[in-house]
């Protein structure tokens, strides 16, 4: 990236993916200024959507919630994804706003339902089917997300879409000091034994279900090879 921004200075694509490099490495202020300078460059242009969502997640590294729900609401203003609305609902429930935070799902679930009916690669529907087992998942149904996850895995032969989902199921069931808070069980999460109890089963479940995605993709790895 640091090359290609050599090259075009006003490469903003290079510009908003090297910004998205720093926050996964944790490079969370370099992150923030190659982030606000493509935002600020163009705020109203739907091309830039992804790249607020990449800097609400910086501030969601950061514990600044705030800021994080301003960039997920705006990228939804300019590009309605059911994936930015799950990432809208991770910081309602991070606020303790059980109403927001279920709304925002189920907005998820039937934009995804939608973008289903339309796939035009296999490919396509099995991330959106995987993506809406997540939904499922942190909404609290997790029967129904139980049966997604169950069929996917028995038909995908992607090891790309089965890591994806694998490393999603990881990044709800921990937050950043590695202990469990991300599955919706009852509002809020307290520390009654039954919550505590059905958190639990949540966490096993995501815990079997993760394995049992790498289990299948280290399979399909073993008959490419």
């Amino acid at each position: 990236f640091n090359e290609a921004l050599t090259l075009h200075s006003n490469f903003s694509v290079a510009l908003a993916r090297r910004g998205d490099t720093y926050r996964l490495s944790g490079e969370y202020e370099k992150a923030l200024t190659d982030l606000n300078e493509v935002i600020d460059s163009e705020p109203n242009n739907p091309d830039n959507a992804w790249a607020l969502i990449a800097r609400g997640e910086t501030y969601q590294a950061k514990s600044q919630f705030i800021e994080a729900l301003g960039d997920f609401t705006q990228a939804i203003a300019l590009d309605e994804d059911d994936w930015y609305y799950y990432k809208l609902a991770t910081i309602h429930f991070l606020l303790d706003e059980k109403e927001a935070h279920e709304k925002c799902l189920k907005r998820a679930i039937r934009l995804a339902q939608s973008r289903l009916a339309n796939a035009h690669s296999i490919s396509e529907r099995w991330r959106t089917t995987f993506n809406m087992a997540l939904y499922y998942l942190f909404l609290g149904k997790s029967e129904t997300a139980e049966a997604l996850y169950e069929n996917l895995v028995s038909v995908c032969t992607l090891p790309m879409r089965l890591q994806d989902a694998a490393n999603d199921l990881l990044e709800i069931s921990q937050n950043s000091e590695g202990s469990f808070t991300m599955i919706h069980v009852d509002w809020p999460l307290s520390k009654s034994p039954v919550q505590v109890e059905r958190a639990e089963f949540q966490k096993t479940l995501i815990d079997r279900l993760q394995k049992h995605i790498l289990k299948r993709m280290s399979e399909i790895k073993k008959v490419s090879s």
